[in-house]
């Protein structure tokens, strides 16, 4: 086992070696601005290089795995890991303890996996990396940076990105999902620790203050957001268009829209009652509230 675990780290290392070469400058820009999009700035990074290396697809197709492979002048044997390292399953687990055996279960799929380095399970749920090679399960990657009785809560927000997902591009399993979308789980952890600074920094629980509206002239609505000056377009995610929303040059605001909905979020009660009185100014007939509410962390992911 230990000399298989050293293979595998020996080519990680080789693939850390590979980012830092000059000819991938401009890839990890790009891939950068990717993984970071959407996200709050000053939000704490997690997970970046080992997205880089393991997930991360170049527009031509290619990724850092296949370039190693390639051009690494690896023997057979280390191409035989390096193909297991490819299929590794980055996901959240259940760890499940019998008399004699450790497994842990994907919370998403509900696969079962035996482990070999048992010493590396210290957390329950745990987010790991997991390769298989010659039928044996070896857990990489282990991330710490979030609540362990948050489990509930990490399935329910990637259920909703991949529901979001299949509603736009047709079905996929929910395997298919996560290995194509493993950034929807970096992207939760760093929320997630986003969310707690905050809180520990304000002293209090964090609270999410929104506003949720029908849109009822959508051509109307449409020219009034991309026309109006203190609205401004930031971004979209999964096609899901986000724009902040300014008065007298400070953000009070996020905006989401979905299709017919947009919802406005605020961080405190008396920036919402601002940002409702700006909407019914700005936007006229084109909308109707439906409802106000107020998210907590958990809500919030």
């Amino acid at each position: 086992m230990n000399n298989t675990r050293n293979k595998i780290e020996e080519l990680i290392d080789r693939l850390m070696v590979l980012i830092a070469d000059k000819k991938y400058v401009k890839m990890i820009e790009s891939g950068h601005n990717f993984f970071v999009n959407g996200l709050s700035e000053n939000t704490i990074e997690i997970g970046f290089n080992d997205w880089l290396i393991f997930d991360y697809v170049f527009d031509n197709g290619s990724s850092f795995i296949n370039e190693l492979y390639i051009n690494g002048n690896l023997k057979d044997d280390e191409k035989e890991v390096l193909n297991a390292i490819k299929d590794s399953v980055f996901s959240v687990f259940d760890v499940i303890q019998s008399e004699k055996y450790i497994f842990i279960k994907d919370i998403f799929t509900r696969t079962d996996y035996l482990i070999e380095n048992i010493e590396d399970i210290d957390r329950n749920p745990l987010i790991a990396r997991v390769i298989n090679y010659k039928n044996k399960n070896y857990i990489l990657n282990v991330v710490n940076e979030w609540a362990e009785d948050s489990g509930v809560s990490i399935r329910k927000s990637i259920y909703e990105k991949y529901n979001e997902f299949c509603g736009e591009y047709g079905n996929i399993s929910i395997e298919g999902f996560l290995k194509k979308n493993t950034i929807a789980i970096y992207k939760y952890l760093m929320i997630y620790k986003d969310i707690e600074v905050k809180s520990v920094f304000q002293d209090e629980e964090f609270y999410l203050h929104l506003a949720t509206y029908s849109i009822v002239e959508s051509d109307m609505f449409n020219k009034i957001i991309n026309e109006t000056n203190n609205i401004v377009f930031q971004t979209d995610e999964y096609h899901n268009n986000i724009y902040e929303l300014y008065i007298d040059g400070v953000i009070l605001s996020e905006i989401e829209v979905m299709n017919d909905i947009f919802s406005v979020e605020c961080r405190s009660k008396d920036d919402l009652i601002e940002v409702i009185k700006e909407i019914d100014k700005v936007f006229n007939k084109s909308v109707i509230k439906i409802k106000e509410e107020i998210l907590n962390v958990e809500d919030l992911i």
